[in-house]
């Protein structure tokens, strides 16, 4: 499994475009989530500033997004896969 996410505005959603969105960038984004792949998106707007525009064209399946001046991780469910989980991977020490 891989995990994607991508910022939003003028990356993904550009104001000029009638749909807001580039339709080989939806068709993208969905053949990736059909293959088991998780996306999200990041942004400095709030969450209430994504889900309009995104409504019925693109659901992630997380946000990193703004509350103020703090950062917030928002999903329903854990995500399914952990890279720390591996133990052939060697753990990080504090401070390395």
């Amino acid at each position: 499994m891989k995990v994607l996410a991508s910022d939003f505005d003028n990356t993904l959603y550009f104001k000029n475009l009638e749909k807001g969105f580039k339709d080989s960038d939806i068709q993208a984004i969905r053949s990736f989530q059909a293959q088991g792949h998780l996306f999200g998106m990041c942004s400095g707007r709030p969450l209430a500033g994504l889900l309009a525009p995104l409504q019925n064209i693109i659901q992630p399946d997380f946000f990193i997004v703004s509350r103020n001046v703090n950062s917030q991780i928002l999903r329903l469910e854990p995500l399914p896969y952990s890279p720390w989980a591996h133990k052939s991977r060697p753990r990080r020490q504090p401070g390395s």
